[in-house]
């Protein structure tokens, strides 16, 4: 059984795979910024409690923003620079809050980091779709779901 799951993953399409990773990063990203960004938020960056909800709307906000706007940038520039230049994007987002203090510096910062994540998802979605057969579509939409939520366990 074992010799089996491993040579299905290693006969999987290495974009598909990369995509996994990519999902489980940002997972990752945002498992370790929800819990303790309340924290950090009135800690660390002289942020009252009361605007923490509205910081987490700024994030989010910046998905809804970019998804209707650049959801189709894919298509245009192609995947990779996408995917490069919006987990860039992500990533950077989150280490700029370390440097960040202040309601309205950290609202953009949120904004933008949302907007980067809101390309990031559908584009690695694409990617799976480009490189796997129809037929195992499910399976490899499910394992990116899994990929992305397992580490908020």
């Amino acid at each position: 059984m074992n010799n089996m799951l491993l040579s299905s993953w290693r006969a999987a399409p290495r974009p598909a795979l990369l995509g996994l990773l990519l999902f489980f990063c940002a997972g990752f990203a945002d498992g370790a910024l929800v819990p303790f960004f309340p924290l950090w938020a009135s800690g660390e960056a002289g942020i009252p409690v009361g605007m923490i909800g509205l910081l987490f709307g700024c994030y989010a906000g910046g998905e809804l923003l970019a998804a209707p706007l650049i959801g189709g940038i894919a298509d245009r520039i192609g995947r990779r620079p996408v995917l490069i230049a919006s987990s860039l994007g992500v990533g950077a987002g989150f280490l700029a809050l370390f440097f960040v203090h202040g309601v309205a510096v950290t609202a953009i910062v949120l904004l933008l980091t949302g907007m980067c994540e809101s390309v990031l998802h559908p584009t690695i979605l694409t990617v799976i779709a480009d490189v796997t057969a129809p037929s195992t579509h499910p399976r490899w939409f499910s394992l990116a779901r899994v990929s992305s939520r397992a580490v908020r366990i």
